[in-house]
Order: C-alpha cells, then sequence, then structure tokens
C-alpha cells in the first residue's frame, strides 16, 4: 500500500514551509518552468503556421498544364541544410522538364530535417517517370546539402514516385559533387531494413516520442508544441506523484526476491509498478490521443469559402478559390526589353527540350534584335522538324502544342505593345507579321502529322482517410491537463511536507536520477527497438498526404485555363539553370578547401590559446611568489657570520651563534622571525673520508706523514667508531650521542645526494639531532666540540631542518653546507620551498578547475593525434611538429603522475612527522617531486611556445624569418661547428693559464661559461688583466676580435644574404592564400573590401 497523506491536514502541514520548503519550491519551479516553455512553444507554433505551405514556383510556366507535386526531404545531418540555390529536372519516359529553381520567398527552404513541397508545372506530360536530377551553384556560407529522400506525385494521373537520395551534394563531402541523378526507388528499396528503420526512427523521434518531438516537431501536425508540452508537464507531474506516494516504503525482510544479475526484484516492487503504471498511464494516454486525434477546428471563413464552392461546382465557376499560378501584368510593363526576354526564354525552353545546342552569341556585344530572335526559332522549329519528321513518338510532336500557345501569348503580347513602343517605323508590324508566320508554320508542320494530344485530367484528388475527433474535444483534453497537473502537484507538496527536508531531498534526487535515466536512455532505446521490429517484420511506410496537400489540391484542379497574356518570370540568361562545369567546380572544391583551412587553423589557433592559457593557470599555479621572500630571508638570517676561510673551530662558533640564535626564536617552535615553524628538529650530518686514503709523495713523506684524500664515493668512509672517532670495538654515550659516531646510510636517512661547490656527496653520513629546544642543542654541539667531532677527515657538514610558514602555507626545506677544501670550510645553502597543503580559497577552487580544463584539452589533442596517426601511419613520426605534439602530450601525462605521487608522498611525509614530532623529517622525497614537477611544467611551457610559433606561420614577417633561416642553415650549420671549435680552445686556454688563480676558470665548464659571457658583453676584466696583464690582454683582444667581428659577423652575413634571397625569390604559399582568405572574411565582416590581383580568380 502507498504511504498516505490527510488532505484535511493541508493547513497545518503548509505551516511547516519554513522548515522544509525544499519539495512545495521544486514544484514552484516546475510551474514557472512550464510557463516558460509554454510561452516558447507558442511563437514556435506560429513560426510553424507559416512554413505549412505548398510552394508554387516563381520560374513555372504560366502556360504550362501538367503539374507535378515535388516533396524533398532534407537530412538531420549537422550542415544539411544548404545556403546555395537549388535547382531540379525531371527526367521521364517521353522527355525532361526544364530546369526550375526550388525556392520560396515567403518562408526558409531546405531546413535541417525538414520537408518541404513545390509545385512544378510542366509543357507536356513526362510519362512514367524515371529519375530526378539534383543540382545546386554552392553560393553561401554554408552550400552543401545533404538529400534525405524526394517524392513526386503526377497531378494528372495520380501517380507516385519516390526516390532514396541519403547523399550530400557538396564540393567537398562524399562524392565531391554538386549534381547528381537519382533512379526512382523499386518496392524492394522501399521495403529494405535501412530504409524502413531509419523513416520509423526519424518519425518516431521527431513525431511520436512526447519530449524530443516538442523540439523537433512537423510544422504539418495538429498536435502543437503547446499541447505537447502541457502533455510533458502532466506526465511528469503524475509521475512524481506516484512516485512519491511509494517512496520509502519498507519492506518485508523475509519477502523472496529474484535475483537477475545486477537486478534484485520482489514481488513488492512488482506492485508498485504495477500501480504506478495504472495512477499514471491511462489518463496521460487519453490526453496524448486527444491532442493528437482531434481535428482542427474550421474558421468562419472557411466555412463561407464552403459554401461557396459547393454553390458553385454547378456552375463550374471556382476562380475566385483557385490558387493563383500566373502572374497578371499592367500593360505599361510591356516593353522591348521585355518581349526580347520573353522570345530568349522560348528559344531557351524549345532547344532545352529538344536537346539541340543554343545559337552562339558569342562575340556578338550588341542589344539581340528581336527580328533576328524570331528567325533564330524559326531556324530552330525547321531544322527539329527535319530530324524528328519520321519518328511518330518524338518529343518535338508533345512540345509543339506547347510552343504554338507560347507563340499566340506572344501575338498578343506585341498586339497589347502597339506601334509607338518601337522606335523604328514598320518594326511593329514587320515583328507582328513574323510571328503569326512562325504560327502558320508551326500549324503545317502540326497537320502534317496527326497528334494525339494528352489532356489534362480533372480527377479530383484523394481526400486523406483520416479520422478523428471533434474539435471541440481539445477543451477536455485542456481540461484533464489542468485536473491532472493541479491534483499531482497539491499532492505531492502534500508529501513532502510531511516526509521532512532530508527525506524530501532524498527524493528528489532520486527523481531527478530516475527521470534523466529514462529520458535519455529507456525511452530512446524502445524507440529504436520498435524501429528495429517494424524494418523486420512490418517493413510498411506511410506516406499519406496531409490535409493541407488535399485542399491544396483541390483548388490546382479547379483551377481555369488561362484566358490572358501572361508574364514569366523566368530569367534563362541565369547560370544556376545549368550545372556548374568540371572547370568552375574545380575552383569551387578548391576555395571550399581553403575555407575549411582558413575555419580549422582558425579553430585551433583558438583552441590552443585557450589550452596554453589553461596551462599558464597550471604552471603558476604550482608556484607562489611569495617562496622567493621566504627563501631569501632565512638565506639571510643563516649565512651572517660566514667567511670564505672558516676552520673547525670556526664552525662550531657560527653553530653555536647564528645557526641556535635564528634556529630557536623567542616563540617556542618557531625559527628567530617567529612566523615560520620548525618542524621537528634540525640534524647535524657529516660526511668523512677514510684513513689513508692517499699516498704522499716519496721525497716528502718525512715532512708529510700522512695524506687525506678528497672527497669521492669511493674513499667515503662508512665505519663505526667510538667518541673521538677512536677504533675501539664499544661505544660510551647515551642514545641520542651514539648516532654522531655511527654511519648511517642513505636509505635509513630517506635522504639523497646533495651536489656541493667541490663535489657530489651521498646522503648517508654520521648524524646528530639537534632536538626540539635551544638547551638541549647547545648541550649536543658542546659534546660534539669536546670530543672532537670535526677533524682532518672531515670533507662536509650538513645542517638539515624544515620549517611550515603557515602565512604563505609553504614549507621550506633547509640544508646549509660546509665543504671541507684544503682546511677551509666553504659555506653553500640550498633551500627549497614546497606546498604540501591544498589551499582552501576561491582560487583553489579556480586552479583545480583549470586543471580539469587543461586536460580535456589534453584529451582532444590525443583524440586529433590518433586520427593523424591512423592516417599518416609511419610517415606521422617523420613530420617534426607531430613530434612536438607527442611529446606534449607525454610530458603533460608525466606531469600528472607526478603531481599524483608529490601529494601521495606529501600526504605520507605530513603523516610520518605527527608520528615523531620531536625527531628529524625528511621531506627530501616531496621537494624532489615538486622540483620534477616544476621541471615538467617549464619544458611544457617551453614546447607550446614552439608550437604557438608553428601556428603564427601565417604571419608573413614570422614566415619569412623561418624561410630564410631554412634557407641559409647548410651555411649557418658550418659557422656554427667553427664558432664551437673556437670557444673550446679558448676555454681550454683560460682553464690552463687562469685556472689555479681564477674561480671562473677553475674547471674547463667554469672557463667555457666565462668565454661565452664574454661575447655577450659579460665579463670581469679586471680579474683577468690583474693576474697577467700581457698574456690576459692578448688572450681577450684576439678572443673578441677572432669571435666578434670575424666569426659573428660572418655569421649575421650568411643570415642577411638567406633573408634576401628568400624575399626576392619568394613562391607564394598555401597558406599565404589561406591569409589573404581570412583577411578578406574579417574585412567583409566590417563592410570593408579588399583589393582582387588581377591574376587570380575572384
Amino acid at each position: 500500500m502507498p504511504n498516505t497523506v490527510d488532505p484535511s491536514k493541508s493547513a497545518q502541514l503548509f505551516s511547516n514551509f519554513a522548515k522544509n520548503p525544499v519539495v512545495v519550491c521544486f514544484i514552484g519551479a516546475i510551474f514557472v518552468t512550464y510557463i516558460l516553455m509554454a510561452v516558447w512553444a507558442r511563437r514556435k507554433d506560429l513560426q510553424d503556421k507559416a512554413k505549412v505551405k505548398i510552394s508554387v514556383l516563381e520560374d513555372n510556366d504560366p502556360l504550362a498544364e501538367f503539374r507535378y507535386l515535388v516533396r524533398i526531404r532534407t537530412g538531420h545531418r549537422m550542415g544539411s541544410s544548404p545556403s546555395s540555390r537549388v535547382i531540379l529536372t525531371l527526367q521521364g519516359s517521353e522527355g525532361v522538364c526544364e530546369p526550375h529553381l526550388l525556392t520560396d520567398p515567403e518562408k526558409p527552404v531546405f531546413e535541417r530535417g525538414a520537408e518541404d513541397l513545390f509545385l512544378v508545372s510542366c509543357a507536356f506530360s513526362l510519362g512514367e517517370l524515371r529519375s530526378i536530377r539534383l543540382w545546386h551553384d554552392n553560393s553561401g556560407d554554408h552550400p552543401a546539402w545533404y538529400v534525405g529522400s524526394a517524392m513526386v506525385h503526377d497531378l494528372q494521373t495520380e501517380q507516385k514516385w519516390h526516390f532514396l537520395c541519403n547523399s550530400w551534394l557538396s564540393v567537398d563531402i562524399d562524392d565531391c559533387t554538386v549534381e547528381k541523378e537519382f533512379p526512382v526507388a523499386s518496392e524492394t528499396d522501399m521495403k529494405g531494413f535501412s530504409n524502413v528503420f531509419f523513416t520509423k526512427t526519424t518519425t518516431d523521434f521527431c513525431d511520436g516520442h512526447i519530449w524530443y518531438s516538442v523540439v523537433s516537431r512537423p510544422p504539418s501536425s495538429s498536435f502543437t508544441r503547446v499541447q505537447r508540452v502541457s502533455c510533458c508537464f502532466s506526465v511528469l507531474l503524475c509521475s512524481m506523484l506516484t512516485s512519491i506516494m511509494f517512496y520509502g516504503i519498507p519492506t518485508d525482510p523475509s519477502e523472496q526476491s529474484m535475483d537477475m544479475g545486477p537486478i534484485t526484484l520482489t514481488w513488492s516492487q512488482v506492485i508498485i509498478g504495477i500501480e504506478s503504471s495504472i495512477l499514471v498511464f491511462p489518463i496521460n494516454l487519453l490526453i496524448v490521443g486527444i491532442f493528437r486525434h482531434a481535428l482542427p477546428r474550421k474558421n468562419k471563413t472557411k466555412k463561407k469559402t464552403e459554401k461557396t464552392q459547393k454553390a458553385s461546382e454547378g456552375s463550374g465557376n471556382v476562380e475566385n478559390e483557385a490558387p493563383t499560378f500566373t502572374l497578371q501584368f499592367d500593360q505599361n510593363d510591356l516593353t522591348v526589353d521585355f518581349l526580347i526576354k520573353d522570345i530568349q526564354r522560348i528559344i531557351y525552353l524549345f532547344a532545352y527540350t529538344m536537346r539541340c545546342p543554343l545559337p552562339s552569341t558569342e562575340g556578338n556585344s550588341q542589344k539581340p534584335d528581336v527580328i533576328d530572335l524570331l528567325t533564330e526559332l524559326q531556324n530552330l522549329i525547321e531544322q527539329q522538324h527535319l530530324l524528328h519528321q519520321n519518328q511518330n513518338l518524338s518529343v518535338f510532336w508533345t512540345y509543339s502544342n506547347h510552343l504554338l500557345k507560347q507563340l499566340e501569348n506572344l501575338e498578343a503580347e506585341v498586339k497589347l505593345m502597339g506601334p509607338s513602343d518601337f522606335s523604328r517605323p514598320g518594326c511593329y508590324s514587320q515583328i507582328l507579321l513574323h510571328v503569326q508566320n512562325l504560327k502558320k508554320l508551326l500549324e503545317i508542320i502540326r497537320s502534317s502529322r496527326p497528334i494525339v494530344e494528352k489532356q489534362v485530367s480533372s480527377s479530383k484528388p484523394k481526400k486523406p482517410s483520416r479520422k478523428g475527433l471533434p474539435w471541440w474535444f481539445v477543451y477536455v483534453g485542456w481540461l484533464l491537463v489542468a485536473g491532472t497537473s493541479v491534483t499531482s502537484g497539491y499532492f505531492t507538496m502534500l508529501y513532502g511536507l510531511k516526509y521532512g527536508k532530508d527525506r524530501s531531498v532524498s527524493w528528489i534526487i532520486s527523481i531527478i536520477m530516475s527521470f534523466t535515466e529514462s529520458l535519455f536512455f529507456t525511452q530512446p532505446v524502445k524507440v529504436l527497438f520498435l524501429a528495429v521490429f517494424f524494418a523486420l517484420v512490418v517493413k510498411k511506410n506511410n506516406f499519406e498526404d496531409g490535409e493541407h496537400v488535399y485542399k491544396f489540391l483541390k483548388k490546382v484542379n479547379g483551377c481555369p485555363g488561362q484566358s490572358r497574356v501572361c508574364l514569366a518570370k523566368r530569367n534563362c540568361t541565369h547560370n544556376y539553370y545549368q550545372p556548374p562545369p568540371p572547370g568552375d567546380l574545380e575552383k569551387m572544391r578548391k576555395n571550399m578547401i581553403m575555407q575549411q583551412k582558413a575555419r580549422s587553423l582558425i579553430m585551433e589557433i583558438l583552441v590552443f590559446l585557450g589550452f596554453l592559457w589553461m596551462l599558464l593557470l597550471v604552471a603558476y599555479g604550482q608556484k607562489d611568489e611569495n617562496g622567493f621572500y621566504l627563501i631569501d630571508h632565512i638565506r639571510q638570517s643563516f649565512s651572517n657570520g660566514i667567511s670564505d676561510t672558516m676552520s673547525s673551530n670556526d664552525v662550531f662558533t657560527w653553530a653555536n651563534t647564528v645557526l641556535l640564535e635564528n634556529l630557536f626564536g623567542e616563540n617556542p617552535g618557531f625559527i628567530t622571525d617567529g612566523n615560520s615553524k620548525l618542524v621537528g628538529s634540525a640534524r647535524l650530518r657529516q660526511v668523512r673520508v677514510k684513513r689513508d686514503s692517499c699516498e704522499t709523495a716519496k721525497s716528502m713523506r718525512y715532512a708529510i706523514p700522512k695524506c687525506n684524500a678528497p672527497y669521492s664515493w669511493e674513499n667515503e668512509d662508512m665505519g663505526t667508531y667510538a667518541p673521538g672517532w677512536d677504533d675501539l670495538n664499544f661505544t660510551n654515550g647515551t642514545e641520542d650521542t651514539i648516532t654522531a659516531w655511527l654511519y648511517q646510510s642513505q636509505s635509513t636517512l630517506n635522504s639523497a645526494p646533495v651536489w656541493g661547490t667541490i663535489a657530489l656527496y651521498r646522503g648517508g653520513g654520521y648524524v646528530m639531532d639537534l632536538g626540539s629546544n635551544v638547551q638541549n642543542a647547545t648541550g649536543k654541539l658542546q659534546y660534539l666540540f669536546n670530543s672532537t667531532w670535526l677533524d682532518e677527515y672531515t670533507r662536509a657538514i650538513f645542517v638539515e631542518f624544515t620549517v611550515y610558514n603557515a602565512n604563505v602555507n609553504l614549507f621550506c626545506i633547509i640544508t646549509l653546507m660546509l665543504e671541507n677544501s684544503a682546511g677551509a670550510f666553504i659555506f653553500r645553502s640550498v633551500l627549497q620551498n614546497v606546498r604540501l597543503y591544498q589551499s582552501t580559497g576561491g582560487f583553489q577552487s579556480f586552479l583545480m578547475a583549470s586543471q580539469v580544463f587543461y586536460f580535456l584539452f589534453i584529451l582532444y589533442y590525443m583524440f586529433v593525434q590518433a586520427k593523424l596517426l591512423k592516417r599518416q601511419k609511419w610517415a606521422y613520426f617523420r613530420n617534426k611538429w607531430n613530434l612536438l605534439d607527442l611529446a606534449i602530450i607525454i610530458l603533460s601525462w608525466s606531469s600528472l603522475s607526478v603531481f599524483i605521487k608529490k601529494t601521495v608522498q606529501g600526504n605520507k611525509d605530513v603523516e610520518n612527522y605527527h608520528k615523531h614530532k620531536d625527531q628529524f623529517p625528511s621531506f627530501h622525497d616531496s621537494a624532489v617531486m615538486d622540483t620534477t614537477l616544476g621541471y615538467l611544467m617549464a619544458f611544457l611551457v617551453l614546447l607550446s611556445c614552439l608550437k604557438l610559433w608553428h601556428l603564427l606561420r601565417l604571419n608573413p614577417k614570422l614566415n619569412l624569418i623561418t624561410s630564410s633561416l631554412q634557407r641559409a642553415w647548410s651555411d649557418m650549420s658550418s659557422f656554427v661547428f667553427v664558432l664551437f671549435i673556437i670557444l673550446i680552445a679558448y676555454s681550454i686556454t683560460c682553464n690552463l693559464i687562469f685556472g689555479w688563480k681564477l674561480s671562473s676558470y677553475k674547471t674547463l665548464p667554469d672557463a667555457f661559461r666565462s668565454i661565452f659571457s664574454l661575447q655577450m658583453g659579460i665579463f670581469n676584466y679586471d680579474e683577468v688583466m690583474d693576474t697577467d696583464p700581457e698574456l690576459g690582454a692578448i688572450i681577450i683582444s684576439t678572443c673578441v676580435i677572432f669571435i666578434t667581428f670575424v666569426i659573428l659577423t660572418l655569421f649575421v652575413s650568411v643570415i642577411l644574404q638567406g633573408f634576401s634571397e628568400e624575399r626576392n625569390n619568394h613562391q607564394p604559399s598555401e597558406e599565404e592564400e589561406i591569409v589573404n582568405l581570412l583577411l578578406a572574411k574579417i574585412l567583409g565582416f566590417f563592410g570593408m573590401k579588399t583589393r582582387k590581383h588581377s591574376n587570380k580568380e575572384a
């Protein structure tokens, strides 16, 4: 049984609205949404009324008596609606109809998924239709057209022919053609699976599906969008009521259930489903059925029209009700120019029907004369008579009747004009006489052979077999919609107020999920299964005409014959009445490809700019500008009292004063600045070498009895000692001091090798934790001093600790190094900050969103590169820009993996610190991950900027620079090699001469860096001149002369030579044409015109 609610307690329930407004506000939002959707649907219904119209073509011949109703469906694919002019010809067993421009000035035609009807007139009966021919002139911004299907209805014989097109007419899609001929579909083709399935699926989604049809409703349907929106509103509220009625009903634990894989079904659930269906579907199916089958109401004007039509049927007077298929005109419209165009039209249609070439007019720039045109027409008639006099079934004999009507109409036009309309005297009589002679010639030709003229059938059109409910049933449907909606909404609010806030929220979430699943999965799958059933079993398509088609055809058949002079609007000089020639088609295809490349390049640049913006946000979001100031402050604080020559006693003095004073501030647990907390404790670590690790020269052994080697991993001491570095096998001291004499490996200390000024040191050594307070640290330092912890075998001392500054949310990992070099200690500091706690402000949310968008871009680029790889195969890896994109993708995913590793390692290090707060915590692994992530992000930014250079190659200056460097690269590479050899030579020379005195030349890399800096103007002349004035002056002067003034000057000359050759011999590339096209489009958008080059096609 469902949950119950007492309507008599409505006031009591609504008094708790402030505590539980969830369901009431949800229902209110649905009602407001319905009102807005109904307003939108009403506007769309008014627009659809204008689309329910059969277009009478303007270029129909007013004297043609044979009419065909052409129905064309445009496909549902993206970009299937054309902006170009579409032309149609009908090809039958008895001839070919002249081309017709399919357009309507009162409504848009060939919209995506739409169906358009056109009335086409023909001069003679085409007989059995064999095919239709469609093409367009490829004009407009989106000329491509996807033709779905077509149907031609012969209004004389009531025959219908179907054509299954399903193809693109486009210069750059599919067959890359704008012209195709489609044969008549057979009965087998019409019952084919693909045709029936697609037709049924489209019909069910566009008209049958109550939700989807709100957007895609056919304009000819009497089931309006407002009614569909109202039905959806009623179904939704009824479903919500049944859902909340049965929501949260407890089940019997002992009830048996049936497991079907992931689905568990109980008997109570089955009963609830049946009860819900009984409550929801019958009433809503009744509402939908009423709206769908109610006949439209006839207004007063239509009733008067029907009465008048019935009264006039006896007398045959239906002219007032017949649609106007011809255009009457005033006598002032008749001019010589009009007469010339009319004769040219007659010649064109006659020549097109007879399939004979038109008289050539090339080289004749003068205005054509009426007499000359009539002479051409006479020659054509005589020529075709000679060709077809022995053919009984020739098109010539069929068309002659229509040609005679055209000549009669032409004679009437000349008579209406009169002699005053012609410039030359006697011209009127000559023209009139010539037209009459043409009539007589045609009558003589026709009388020589008996012609069976086909009369236009006057049979009435078949009325559609639609039976429906009376129009006033619509009011019953609206009453049911209002009743069910208000009742369901009211009781749903009562249930929501009764359930409480938490239960109401969970119910709303469940109903939204259930509705979404039903709308986007269950119902579409149901439609597809139904379409498959029809395609496999029923195999039937319904092509019945609508009521508006029947009324139109009824008027067409009642239209009387023409008894007045008629104006034809066809202008045969238009190029679109002929399919584009192959040469023009190739130019169109090339231009279209250029436009596509331009659009794709603009899109690629815009997408990449978005990608680069996200990358910069992610890269700089990992860093904090406050980190530099934190590091600089700590470095200055702990480097006081440091000198270049420090003995072991000076080291202990510095540690007892500067180190401890800054390490332990006034606030317990903080260093001297009072803002940075000391994390755990600091520790000292010593790295030593083995005793007697080197041999003294024999001549000096009497003076120097022992030798201590420089630090190396082979000479590092890893032994265990007693205090004072005694070799005894036992140790004395506390647990805190024993570690100072025991070697601990790098893995034990959770450390890593450290680069120093002199060498690369292992992460292990002899360590001493200083503790968390100054007294303990002072005592341990004094113990180490008294025990001679620093001696001649000490090679480096490391002071390691970590601080956390909550003001900037940064950990700072500090390593202070004192390296022993020839008896003196050299100071060096390594500091690194890392963020292990994510911020909680708005910027952090923005940064996370940027990271998500960045990897969405990466997924998009992976998809693009996968398509390129599939198309290019192994040639993909020979393109350097493809490799650049591949490197960006690999580095991005590497950065993501390092970021995840850093996050996991950071949480692990912080957790370890909280477990051992009094010990030294190692954050080295987190710091390494953060450094690696920084390097990866830096390289990503570098590679992305290189790709931006490639995308901006359309800039003429950038393209010229790139081409110049490519042209000069062979000579440049030789100069680079020579320059490198000279730099190496001078570096070796300076290292050998000054390396023992000056730190800038102590090693070969240092010397190379100094010589290279000399070319940049960054050089310390004084230290070289003070060391050796004569030799130093020679080396510096010759280096500057040979490298700066000779080699680099020649190097620049090679580049300038390549630049000059490239500019003089520049060949316009396809990309430059794309640039010109882009500029033309941009300037055209702002109403400006560009100059066209005389040597290029427009």
